[in-house]
């Protein structure tokens, strides 16, 4: 970020930032989507299906079971009609994909 005031002097400072999601921030996407109308109900459950069985298999310290069900999810995701819910359920299931193949 740069600014510079009326006297003509300019500072220049940098920040980062660090994004972080979750299985909960990621089933509250679903559930934001279904009830905006943007997702059907029967696309919200067969998400929310595949988003459990993912949560429950890295609960249970089985990461490639939950990658598999992440993976089912991204391809369900795939097929939905809305550009912009697609995007981030994808890039939130790439990231919990990420996290998992650590």
């Amino acid at each position: 970020m740069t600014a510079k005031d009326k006297a003509g002097n300019t500072t220049t400072r940098s920040v980062a930032f660090t994004t972080t999601t979750s299985f909960a921030d990621l089933q509250a996407l679903v559930d934001g989507y279904r009830s905006a109308g943007t997702v059907s109900a029967g696309n919200a459950d067969r998400l929310t299906t595949s988003l459990g069985r993912a949560g429950a298999a890295a609960s249970a310290g089985q990461p490639a079971a939950a990658v598999g069900h992440l993976t089912a999810f991204v391809e369900q995701v795939g097929a939905l009609n809305a550009v912009g819910a697609r995007t981030l359920l994808v890039r939130d299931a790439r990231a919990l994909i990420g996290q998992l193949d650590r």
